[in-house]
C-alpha cells in the first residue's frame, strides 16, 4: 500500500510541476500555414493570368487586314482573314457582317444570308446587317421574307432615305401602296431629290387612284429628272 501510494503521490507532484505537455507546441501548426502559404504563392508565378486579345493578328486573323482586303475587292482573301476573326472572336458581329459583304461580292448568296444572320443574332439592332439581308431576299423575290429585316432596318436608321425608299418598294411590291407611301414620303422629306421616293410615291398614288397626289409627284420630279417625270406621267390615267 505504502508503494502504490508512494508512486500515486510522484504522479501528482510531476503534474504540479508541468512534467506533463497535453498541447502540441505552437510552432508545428504555424510551420504547415507557412508551407502552403508558400506553396501557393509559388503556383500564383508560375500560372499569370491568361489574357487574349479581341481580335487575333497575323496568323490568328486580321479585322484590319481583312477590311484592307475588302475595300480592295479581294474577297477571297478578306474570306479567309475573316473567318479566322470570327472563329477566334465569336461575338464580333462587325467581322460577320463583313464576311456576309464579301461573300456577296463572290455572289455567294447563301453564305452571305448565313453571316449576315449571324451578325443579327450577335447584334438584333444592327441596322446594316438587317438592311442587306432584307436586300438579298428581296432580289430573289422573297418579298415576305425581306419586309421584316427592311422594316427593322429603317426604323433602327430613320434618317436614311436610301432604307426608306427600300421598304417603300418592298410594299409596293406586295401591293401595299396605303404603307409605302408613308416610307416613301419620310426618304423626300429627308430628301427632295430623291428620285426613287418621288417615282415611287407617285406610282402608289396611282395605285391609290388618287390623281391630283400622282400628278404632284410628276411636278417635283420634273425639277430633277424630266423623263423620268414623263414616264410616270404617262402611268396616270387620263
Amino acid at each position: 500500500m505504502k508503494n502504490i501510494f508512494a508512486i500515486l503521490l510522484s504522479v501528482f507532484l510531476c503534474f504540479l510541476t508541468g512534467c506533463y505537455q497535453t498541447t502540441p507546441p505552437s510552432n508545428i501548426k504555424a510551420d504547415s500555414f507557412t508551407a502552403k502559404t508558400n506553396a501557393d504563392s509559388a503556383d500564383s508565378t508560375v500560372k499569370p493570368a491568361e489574357t487574349t486579345p479581341e481580335i487575333q493578328t497575323a496568323k490568328g486573323g486580321d479585322y484590319d487586314a481583312a477590311l484592307n482586303f475588302y475595300n480592295s475587292r479581294n474577297y477571297e482573301k478578306a474570306i479567309g482573314e475573316l473567318e479566322q476573326v470570327v472563329q477566334k472572336d465569336t461575338k464580333n458581329h462587325q467581322a460577320q457582317f463583313y464576311l456576309g459583304k464579301s461573300y456577296q461580292g463572290l455572289n455567294k448568296t447563301n453564305d452571305a444570308i448565313s453571316a449576315y444572320q449571324k451578325a443579327i443574332e450577335i447584334k438584333p439592332d444592327y441596322a446594316e446587317a438587317n438592311f442587306e439581308l432584307g436586300n438579298i431576299h428581296y432580289n430573289k423575290k422573297e418579298y415576305e421574307k425581306s419586309l421584316p429585316f427592311l422594316e427593322k432596318a429603317s426604323k433602327l436608321k430613320y434618317t436614311s432615305p436610301e432604307y426608306l425608299v427600300a421598304l417603300g418598294d418592298n410594299y409596293r411590291t406586295l401591293n401595299r401602296c396605303n404603307y409605302a407611301v408613308v416610307p416613301y414620303g419620310k426618304a423626300s422629306g429627308f430628301d427632295d431629290k430623291n428620285t426613287g421616293a418621288l417615282h415611287g410615291m407617285g406610282l402608289c398614288y396611282i395605285e391609290l387612284k388618287n390623281r391630283i397626289a400622282a400628278a404632284q409627284q410628276v411636278r417635283n420630279l420634273e425639277q430633277i429628272d424630266k423623263n423620268l417625270a414623263k414616264k410616270l406621267f404617262d402611268k396616270i390615267p387620263k
